[in-house]
């Protein structure tokens, strides 16, 4: 009688665990071709997205794809930004739920040739739909560090957070919430020479209005 107890154990386990082995491989495949979807979309609309190689981690518990020589050209605003490397985290349990973090410094190019080289401790930027509608975003960077080569200074922040998620008020608006502490800024700002170039705190909490037409584009 013990023996088939056991057995039976060992067969439900057994079940269990090739049953998750086919889910995590399922939300990997899931998780890379919404990834083709999204290139091609933007391919589409004008906008040109690469990446050069998809590396899957994390298995059995976690999921990471690691994106290696990532690069965007925006189809409007002659702005371009590059990346040796960003990790895509899915939730195993809610793949819906997915964080993409920064593992190396970004490369912003805008159209007259000037690059600003964005660096950070961590930078996450989480993102979750119900729907297939945005429920919420948000960036989150610690020591974060804006450099432009040509110019003196850089742009410094201790720790930033942006969350933004739709306004139940008002359907197509969204709600924007901004916080930053302990910047320093590059240089003075013109006519505010007075400030200096510290500023302890920094919030904002705004109202994007239309903002699913923005989503759109």
């Amino acid at each position: 009688m013990t023996t088939r107890i056991y057995a039976a154990i060992f067969a439900v386990f057994a079940l269990v665990a090739i049953a998750w082995v086919g889910y995590w491989h399922y939300v990997a495949g899931e998780a890379q071709r919404s990834l083709r979807t999204f290139v091609s979309a933007q391919t589409e609309q004008g906008s040109q997205l690469s990446i050069g190689r998809i590396v899957r981690h994390g298995f059995p518990v976690l999921l990471r794809l690691e994106l290696q020589d990532v690069a965007y050209a925006a189809a409007r605003g002659g702005w371009s930004a590059a990346t040796d490397r960003a990790d895509l985290h899915v939730q195993m349990l809610n793949p819906r739920h997915v964080m993409l973090e920064a593992k190396a410094p970004i490369a912003v190019s805008r159209s007259d040739g000037s690059v600003t080289n964005v660096s950070a401790d961590a930078m996450i930027a989480s993102v979750r739909t119900s729907r297939g509608r945005l429920a919420a975003a948000g960036i989150e960077a610690n020591n974060l560090v804006l450099d432009d080569p040509a110019q003196e200074g850089a742009l410094t922040v201790r720790s930033a957070l942006v969350n933004v998620r739709p306004d139940a008020r008002a359907a197509g608006e969204y709600q924007l919430a901004f916080e930053a502490h302990n910047l320093t800024l590059p240089r003075p700002v013109r006519s505010f020479e007075g400030f200096g170039l510290d500023v302890e705190t920094l919030r904002a909490a705004i109202v994007v209005t239309h903002g699913a037409d923005l989503l759109e584009t």
